[in-house]
């Protein structure tokens, strides 16, 4: 299997960058974690995900009686926009709205049905995510920024929304989200990071980019596929078109070529839809010139009332969408407005289920109030068994011996078997299902490693697969830089040094001399990489440093003097 994760060290070195040069102390960075979010045997794992984004607007006083915490299991709020500084904006209504206290009311009781709550971050510019994704201090800044806002308000993780982004940057937006994930799991194990990406083969790269550094889901933007401007009109978001492409299909047929495992994508999928004036009442017809009547609008599926008033109703079984019709005299045209009512959401959301994907997401949550049928569609793709939680203990292990944790639920028959795997694909045998089972890591190095579990009942069936993670850290980090430099401007010699590790770095020795004479120590925090020494350019000064992780864990020394 590709490398999927990078390790942990390179983000939790750029949250300890984000603070000020502690002082020389023999005192070790350690982050604090709150205890407000969902923990790592908490969370109400189902077997299908279902991810829906909440947008500011739709916060009000009657979207939570709306909202199925049964049904749902992770809720993204949306959102909090970032600067090219990594800054974030927090004066706008959208910062107020998923910060404030009806959103508070929404978290405690997603928490309390065991669902996730996340934080969205967006940027759609693309000169400005150019100039932020080149740009490693801007990207320290914004994980700093992120997690404290995400600890702050208790939450569950992250998902970020870059949306406009050239091919250019496709490596760098893939490093970026992973050193978020790496972030997110220092500040909570079970959180978890997701992104948005297009529905076009661009969005395939994203998403590609995404996954092999490491992030948990993908959301498919899988909507848009028309625009105001398209002609002929039709689905937005269309099961297959008569053309092959531009369809649900052959977008997942796009990330699929792309390589993005399944069981992280999201097949996201809309619930409102969009009007147009047409040239006919027939189905996908030829749009009005645009110069005359304009392009089409979207509508939102508790719109319809008022905005479907007088249309009457057919069905596209090719795309699977609802087509409402009626001719409008003041304007002297026809109007069509294309939207999935349930029965056209439910074989969109097969394809999900068929592909072998994580789950169903949507945009977004309180577009339907008034339409019950939409969360009827996605309870009953909740199958009877599933693992519902799942931790390795300990999640930082000096040793490949560790525990897995597990729970299940069951519909009917009796839970009677359990399975583990470390790579998804070879399986120990079946052995009886009990709630801790000793397990043994595979062969390689230290890092972020992860283990697969999945239950069979008495019936046979068994349950979707649930992965969880754990790093492997038996060695004391590794010093990878060390120089030794006279520096004219500041009259002493400076060494600059510094180490990875895949708990990350919390603190460092350095030790010099002069000469033949004493060793001078110092202990520095993991921020703390630069040393000026007081000697003359002339003389011998030898420097050597080693690190710690967090674990306790020492690496060798790395010595180097001057010629």
């Amino acid at each position: 299997m590709p490398n999927r994760r990078p390790l942990l060290a390179a983000a939790l070195a750029l949250i300890l960058l984000a603070a000020p040069e502690a002082p020389i102390t023999g005192a070790s960075v350690v982050l604090a974690q709150s205890d407000t979010p969902l923990q790592a045997g908490q969370l109400a794992a189902r077997s299908i995900d279902v991810f829906g984004y909440l947008p500011y607007w739709e916060i009000d006083s009657t979207v939570d009686a709306h909202l199925r915490y049964d049904v749902i299991n992770t809720i993204a709020l949306f959102g909090v926009a970032f600067r090219t500084d990594g800054s974030l904006n927090t004066t706008d209504a959208s910062y107020r709205a998923v910060t404030g206290p009806t959103a508070a009311a929404i978290v405690q009781h997603a928490h309390a049905a065991g669902d996730r709550v996340v934080m969205t971050f967006e940027s759609f510019n693309a000169d400005h995510n150019a100039q932020f994704l080149s740009d490693p201090q801007a990207q320290t800044a914004f994980i700093a920024n992120a997690i404290a806002l995400v600890r702050q308000l208790g939450l569950d993780g992250v998902s970020i929304d870059i949306e406009g982004l050239s091919g250019t940057y496709f490596t760098a937006y893939g490093a970026f989200v992973g050193a978020v994930r790496q972030a997110v799991l220092t500040y909570d194990p079970a959180g978890q990071v997701s992104v948005a990406t297009n529905s076009n083969g661009s969005g395939a790269k994203m998403a590609a980019a995404a996954a092999a550094n490491g992030v948990d889901r993908i959301f498919l933007m899988g909507y848009g596929y028309r625009s105001a401007s398209s002609d002929p009109v039709g689905s937005i978001d269309p099961l297959v078109t008569a053309s092959g492409t531009q369809n649900l299909t052959w977008s997942l047929d796009q990330y699929a070529a792309a390589g993005v495992p399944p069981q992280k994508l999201i097949l996201g999928l809309p619930l409102y839809g969009r009007e147009w004036p047409t040239v006919s009442s027939g189905i996908r017809s030829a749009r009005q010139s645009a110069a005359v009547y304009g392009g089409g609008g979207p509508v939102f599926v508790k719109d319809l009332a008022t905005d479907g008033a007088g249309m009457s109703a057919r069905f596209d079984t090719l795309e699977q969408s609802v087509v409402l019709s009626r001719w409008d005299p003041a304007d002297a045209t026809w109007t069509q407005l294309y939207y999935d009512d349930p029965a056209a959401i439910a074989p969109k959301a097969q394809l999900a289920l068929r592909r072998g994907l994580a789950g169903v997401g949507l945009w977004a949550l309180g577009f339907d109030r008034g339409e019950p049928g939409y969360w009827d569609v996605l309870a009953s793709l909740h199958r009877g068994l599933e693992v519902s939680r799942i931790s390795v203990s300990p999640f930082l292990s000096t040793s490949t011996k560790v525990t897995v944790q597990i729970g299940w639920k069951s519909a009917g028959h009796a839970v009677t078997g359990v399975r583990v795997s470390n790579d998804g694909a070879t399986w120990s045998s079946w052995r009886r299902a009990t709630a801790t089972i000793p397990w043994t890591l595979g062969t390689g190095p230290d890092g972020l490693r992860t283990v697969y579990v999945q239950v069979q009942d008495a019936s046979g069936a068994r349950s979707t697969i649930r992965p969880v993670d754990v790093v492997l850290v038996r060695h004391g980090p590794v010093v990878g830089t060390l120089t030794l430099a006279w520096s004219a401007s500041a009259g002493k010699w400076v060494s600059r040094f510094g180490a990875g590790d895949p708990a990350g770095v919390t603190g460092y020795l350095f030790q010099y001399r002069i000469g033949s004479g004493y060793w001078h120590q110092l202990s520095r925090t993991a921020t703390g990489t630069a040393v000026r020494i007081g000697a003359a350019q002339v003389a011998k000064v030898t420097v050597r440093v080693r690190a710690r992780n967090a674990v306790g864990l020492w690496g060798s020394w790395k010595t180097v003097t001057t010629p």
